[in-house]
């Protein structure tokens, strides 16, 4: 019979040197795997959820040849928001999903006389349900900005918001209704985006603006 190999003064069979390497290798597997295990709870624990509405809107922006911005612009909706929901970094409101969804349907132009009448009516709602002078409001001039007039702000500020209920909630192209208004496409892009922002900071404005935009769709 041949002699098993020598090692270190001591002799070790072939059965005995594969035992020795499972166990030599086990602890580095176990290691291995506890790493591995942390690593992928880590990852799941970071997973953001995308709400289901957003995907579909996403792939409906998508197959109606939209850009993000394009949509964002009709909706009336910051684009960083939209990155936001489609990121899976923040729930969307529902009154922000209707908007999207309205904003993937392509609308035949309004008449301007009609899109002006919308946006006074819209801004006599919301400046009675925000407990201003609706006279004052309406009476005001915007041909000339004078921020330093208190009453001249109040007006401004209503005429914003009611540019943004009329943009979101009938589907009105913010360039038709600034061409209706007399409001430049970069002056309807900051009344859009100061409204937005308003509602996000104050739920009480966000539900004042469903409100009256039930009014304006005549589902009240």
């Amino acid at each position: 019979m041949g002699q098993p190999a020598a090692l270190g003064g001591y002799r070790f069979g072939g059965k005995t040197r594969a035992a020795l390497s499972t166990a030599a290798a086990a602890p580095a597997s176990e290691a291995l795997s506890t790493v591995r295990r942390q690593q992928t709870s880590e990852a799941l624990s970071t997973v953001r959820v995308i709400d289901a509405r957003v995907k579909l809107i996403d792939r409906q922006r998508a197959a109606a040849k939209l850009s993000h911005g394009e949509l964002c612009r009709r909706a009336g909706v910051d684009p960083d928001t939209w990155r936001r929901l489609r990121t899976g970094e923040r729930p969307p409101r529902a009154s922000t999903v209707r908007r999207l969804k309205r904003a993937i349907d392509v609308k035949p132009p309004q008449r301007l006389p009609l899109l002006a009448a919308l946006h006074r009516l819209a801004m006599m709602w919301l400046a009675r349900e925000l407990g201003a002078d609706v006279e004052a409001i309406m009476r005001e001039s915007f041909a000339v900005e004078r921020g330093l007039n208190e009453a001249w702000r109040r007006a401004s500020t209503v005429r914003r918001y009611a540019a943004s209920l009329v943009v979101t909630e009938l589907d009105v192209p913010p360039a038709a209704l600034g061409r209706a208004i007399g409001v430049s496409r970069e002056g309807m892009r900051k009344a859009l985006a100061y409204a937005e922002d308003q509602r996000e900071a104050e739920p009480e404005l966000d539900a004042l603006f469903e409100r009256c935009g039930r009014l304006l769709r005549g589902v009240a």
